[in-house]
């Protein structure tokens, strides 16, 4: 069983069913349940459904049955009074050996894509917030959908509830080569490419770079 933790409008579902995965299920407090049930019954025939919308402490699925689960730019949205339970939850249905997969942003990255600004979430509330006015942003609406914290507490979480936490980014930085998928400047994302793929300096570069983008982490249930 394949769980989508977050997922949104259920396109990384569909994706994967159209590559031949079965037991895709996936959970959201906000999705179109309905209409997207009635989608996955045409193309696949499941009679089950597949997607579910919950309050965001409980997961709607039994316990120790997932073989992997995957939360993709999901935990920044998360609210602090529900982020324990994201994490405690997943660990309660996954199967033993089962994995979870996570890609986060985070408050050390320089660009925030929600915004589509450098560095404002980087400061103080009363200054972000004069600075999103500024620039023609809504602080309030940014702020009621946007909880970026540092790497270190999703680490920390992972090890805390699931058992392990292997950092995967600088693989992601090396082997995705596809730039126009990325938000922001293209120019950047590929001259980061360069330099973590670059011969002796490489090490150094990727060791930098990991620390300021979007984190990839990979960890298996005890």
């Amino acid at each position: 069983m394949i769980l989508d933790h977050g997922c949104g409008g259920g396109m990384t579902m569909f994706y994967l069913v159209a590559l031949g995965y079965h037991g895709v299920f996936g959970v959201d407090v906000d999705v179109e349940s309905e209409l997207n049930n009635g989608i996955m019954a045409k193309v696949t025939g499941a009679t089950d459904p597949r997607f579910f919308v919950y309050d965001g402490f409980r997961l709607p699925i039994e316990s120790d049955c997932v073989d992997f689960v995957f939360s993709q730019q999901v935990l920044e949205h998360v609210t602090d009074d529900v982020l324990d339970a994201y994490y405690a939850e997943e660990t309660r249905v996954l199967k033993a050996g089962g994995c979870a997969f996570h890609q986060v942003p985070h408050r050390f990255s320089p660009y925030d894509s929600h915004s589509a600004t450098w560095f404002i979430h980087y400061f103080p509330p009363a200054m972000r917030d004069a600075l999103y006015r500024l620039f023609g942003r809504d602080p309030e609406y940014l702020n009621s959908i946007l909880h970026l914290r540092p790497p270190y507490v999703h680490r920390r979480n992972l090890i805390r509830h699931i058992g392990t936490c292997e950092d995967v980014t600088l693989a992601r930085l090396k082997d995705v080569s596809d730039f126009p998928y990325y938000d922001g400047p293209t120019s950047i994302r590929r001259l980061v490419y360069v330099a973590v793929t670059m011969p002796l300096i490489g090490g150094i570069a990727g060791a930098v770079f990991r620390q300021l983008v979007m984190i990839d982490t990979v960890s298996v249930k005890s």
